[in-house]
């Protein structure tokens, strides 16, 4: 029985490490992209910035095609009145600025099923399941609405859903808060 030379036992070894590193470095690229930076939180912050800005072009991506906005005052939007309000100056958002979140949060499991509290933070209140993730939060808005400026403290509860990959704003309702 003929044994191997050491030699190439170690450099055997040392690729077979290599390939491993890489393959895992390669799903940690593919992989965290999806999860990196995807949560409500994260989400709420584009979709805020976008507001501000009149980016219509990344509302249509983060706003369901099935969307249904409600604001404190009743006013309910769909996303096309989202978008047209937006474009055309009946509602503009000046800033939107998100206000300490004090809430005690339950962070164990729940019935298989159900939703889970993962975080509760001072920044808010995220549940989560698979593709579904909910947060409520409190944001201060500084608004011109139909020419009148407006200053609103929210409290904001929104759902997310996740379809082809990506999350996306499904319900948006707020009330008033002192």
């Amino acid at each position: 029985m003929q044994s191997m030379p050491v030699v190439s036992s170690f450099y055997g070894f040392r690729t077979f490490a290599m390939i491993r590193y890489i393959v895992c470095f390669l799903l940690l690229f593919v992989y965290g992209e999806s999860f990196a930076g995807k949560n409500a939180f994260n989400i709420v912050e584009d979709i805020n910035a976008a507001l501000v800005n009149k980016d219509t072009i990344v509302l249509k991506r983060l706003l369901h095609d099935d969307l249904m906005y409600g604001h404190s005052n009743g006013w309910a939007e769909d996303k096309r009145a989202v978008l047209n309000d937006l474009f055309n100056g009946k509602l503009v958002y000046l800033s939107i600025e998100r206000l300490p979140y004090f809430k005690a949060g339950d962070t164990s499991e729940t019935k298989e099923g159900y939703l889970r509290i993962i975080c509760a933070t001072p920044k808010g209140l995220v549940n989560s399941r698979r593709d579904i993730q909910i947060e409520h939060a409190y944001f201060k808005y500084d608004v011109i609405y139909e020419g009148k400026p407006l200053t609103l403290k929210l409290a904001v509860m929104m759902v997310f859903v996740k379809e082809k990959g990506r999350w996306q704003l499904l319900v948006r309702q707020s009330t008033k808060i002192n």
